[in-house]
């Protein structure tokens, strides 16, 4: 071998290694439906998916582990439907192939209060990153109770959806004006509550139509939720 094709060999082999040593060192691309996982954590996020489906996410303002998401809730939904119950989703999305969710997600046989019209407006791209995302979490939770039919007693705590006649017809509020009123209840933008009612705060306040009363009859001070 004469000097030259040495050099050549050497200079060959010192670029391969400069080649493999920079492909070990850099980071590592993203994998086939990473960028699918990410974009379907977005949507569960902002499609409001953890309010009814992760227990506490609502009253605790989303501060649940991301470990606890979408495992469902014991507590019911009672209304002309009979009572239901959010799915547990960690489950559901374990045993539901793609194709079967977004048959299921376009069929509109989903019960209230399950906002079926919305999830049936979404792209099949953005069904299937919902679906990779929580399938990314892997299974978790137990199974929750079975659809409760119209007329039989649930046997789980459960909020109802029926509406309610106020026990106060009207009441003079708002220098003079007559409005509806209820004892517990608030008239007040969403986020905010009377301060008698913060020990027992519930699903029904934040009704815009209320004004909370309580036995002196008088509309009480509003107060920022902390």
């Amino acid at each position: 071998m004469n000097r030259a094709a040495g050099i050549t060999l050497i200079a060959a082999g010192a670029f391969a290694a400069i080649l493999i040593a920079t492909l070990a060192s850099s980071p590592a691309t993203a994998g086939p439906g990473e960028d699918s996982v990410t974009r379907g954590r977005y949507l569960v996020q902002t499609a409001a998916c953890n309010d009814c489906h992760t227990p506490g996410y609502a009253e605790r303002a989303g501060d649940v582990p991301e470990s606890q998401w979408l495992t469902g809730d014991h507590i019911g939904w009672r209304g002309p439907w009979g009572t239901t119950y959010p799915a547990n989703l960690r489950l559901y999305f374990q045993r539901t192939g793609e194709s079967a969710f977004i048959a299921d997600a376009r069929s509109g046989r989903m019960r209230p209060p399950m906002p079926w019209f919305n999830l049936a407006r979404m792209t099949d791209a953005d069904l299937r990153a919902i679906r990779n995302y929580v399938r990314s979490l892997g299974a978790a939770g137990e199974p929750v109770p079975a659809y409760v039919p119209p007329g039989q007693e649930p046997l789980t705590v459960y909020f109802d959806f029926e509406p309610q006649q106020p026990r106060v017809a009207t009441a003079s509020v708002n220098q003079g004006s007559s409005e509806e009123v209820h004892p517990g209840l608030l008239q007040s933008t969403v986020g905010k509550k009377c301060d008698s009612c913060r020990p027992s705060f519930s699903m029904a306040c934040g009704h815009r139509k209320w004004r909370c009363i309580h036995a002196s009859q008088e509309a009480l001070p509003f107060a920022e939720l902390p």
